[in-house]
């Protein structure tokens, strides 16, 4: 059984223009693309990957194409979570049968649950996973849900199956509490400016949006840090932080795609009520691109 660690894209999903359909040509590609570029692994069908608007089918026609392209080259990690318990085990049930290394869910969104539900959530998807590892996906800001780290360690000492938590909650102190309760399970940050403060807590990766399509930086941070040099990962750190905030002229997903349009993907469209970029936040992601484009290969 493979570890899971280092530095994993959450993926952006290609889609056919005017449809839900997933272009898995370009599915293809994109994987060879990173795993060229020494990625880890992938986390596929979440929030950045547009997972939770597109069918059942679509979802399915993704996993199969991904694990058929990465042969076990890296960590496919499925994303299964829902806003019901029945539907995130049918997700469940798909992506095992499909062969992922291990599933991840969001807590279930827009009604209120209290911790309790939250457990029985959580407890039946291990349940549906048997021998399929399974992570906690904390994202409150989009699920209206923090997973604290009493309930995760509740929900550890109760499954075995249980792997970890990608926690999304940009909050430092929260990410150290879940290494410092799950001494024994993975720990990863899901914020690209977070990586280093985060692996310095005793987290073994990142869940890392830039790495969709600038995976060079981010990689070659991992491997700085990795290597000892704590202080040179923190300057690549900085570096990487200020490159994404000028990139940021619009939605984080439509930028990952349109860096990759650059890198010569058919990236571009995602699902409405998610825009296309205008000419003008064009034209100013080009001409950052411009200027990272040495530092890539």
């Amino acid at each position: 059984m493979r570890e899971i660690q280092g530095i994993i894209p959450p993926t952006v999903t290609p889609f056919i223009k005017g449809t839900k359909k997933v272009d898995t040509g370009v599915v293809r590609e994109h994987m060879e693309f990173l795993i060229e570029r020494g990625i880890h692994g992938v986390f596929v069908a979440g929030s950045t990957g547009e997972g939770l608007l597109f069918g059942f089918e679509e979802h399915g026609r993704l996993l199969e194409t991904v694990v058929e392209q990465v042969r076990g080259r890296m960590i496919v990690i499925a994303h299964v979570g829902a806003i019901d318990t029945l539907t995130a085990i049918e997700l469940v049930n798909q992506a095992k049968q499909l062969g992922v290394d291990a599933v991840a869910a969001v807590a279930p969104f827009y009604y209120k649950y209290q911790d309790d539900c939250l457990m029985r959530y959580y407890l039946d998807i291990s349940d549906a996973c048997n021998d399929t590892r399974f992570f906690i996906y904390n994202n409150p800001f989009t699920t209206g849900h923090t997973v604290s780290p009493a309930l995760a360690r509740k929900i550890a000492e109760l499954c075995p199956n249980f792997a970890g938590i990608k926690d999304s909650s940009e909050q430092i102190q929260h990410i150290s509490q879940y290494v410092a309760i799950l001494p024994n399970h993975a720990v990863v940050v899901g914020n690209t400016g977070m990586i280093v403060p985060s692996l310095s807590v005793g987290c073994v990766g990142a869940v890392a949006g830039m790495a969709n399509c600038v995976p060079e930086l981010i990689v070659d941070l991992w491997n700085t840090y990795i290597g000892g040099d704590s202080k040179g990962a923190t300057v690549k750190q900085h570096q990487i932080n200020d490159i994404t905030a000028r990139f940021k002229v619009g939605p984080s997903i439509s930028v990952y795609k349109y860096i990759l349009e650059l890198r010569g993907f058919n990236f571009e469209y995602s699902l409405p009520p998610m825009r296309e970029f205008n000419e003008e936040e064009k034209a100013r992601i080009r001409e950052v691109f411009e200027e990272v484009k040495p530092m890539l290969h």
